[in-house]
């Protein structure tokens, strides 16, 4: 009885239709958030790749100026081959009271000086800093043949102000 019942009902096919409608929906949301899933992937991507290196340094030459011949050397009071900062004009006056007054706000004041075994034909210097407050200073002196033993001090502006505290690793290259 009962399978005449539903025998006179015509048959629905439901279900392919559901499952057309649900498959095109799925499409539309899939195509709707995957944007957002790619957005959300590449966040996390960059920012968990993300790292606090330090600040690495790189070593650079600081400019240089000749100012021997504007502070009067009467006496030398540091020892020999050394490499001397001075920042202000108070500790300027204590070592060269006739020496005039510089702007210690844009630069320092670098004092080299040491003996050779010869006469001294040139000398140069180049400062290069490597990190906050480490230096390299290199001096270059080029002697000539003579049978007197010479001293020399080269007094430069630096172009920057460099720390009093800072740490001047110092090389003397003496060379005829």
């Amino acid at each position: 009885n009962t399978q005449r019942a539903f025998a006179c009902m015509p048959e629905i096919h439901y279900q392919s239709k559901f499952y057309y409608k649900k498959n095109k929906n799925m499409k539309k949301s899939f195509f709707r958030i995957l944007p957002a899933v790619i957005l959300l992937v590449a966040a996390i991507v960059v920012l968990g790749g993300c790292e606090k290196r330090p600040v690495v340094a790189v070593p650079h030459e600081i400019d240089l100026i000749d100012t021997t011949k504007i502070i009067v050397f009467t006496h030398n009071p540091f020892k020999s081959d050394s490499a001397v900062i001075i920042n202000s004009n108070d500790e300027l006056k204590s070592y060269y009271p006739e020496a005039p007054s510089l702007d210690f706000a844009k630069g320092s004041l670098l004092i080299t000086c040491g003996n050779t075994t010869y006469g001294v034909a040139n000398i140069s210097v180049r400062l290069t800093k490597k990190d906050d407050i480490h230096y390299n200073c290199n001096i270059d002196v080029k002697m000539y043949y003579t049978t007197l033993p010479e001293g020399w001090k080269k007094c430069y502006w630096a172009s920057q102000k460099i720390d009093s505290k800072a740490k001047i690793e110092i090389s003397i290259n003496k060379h005829h």
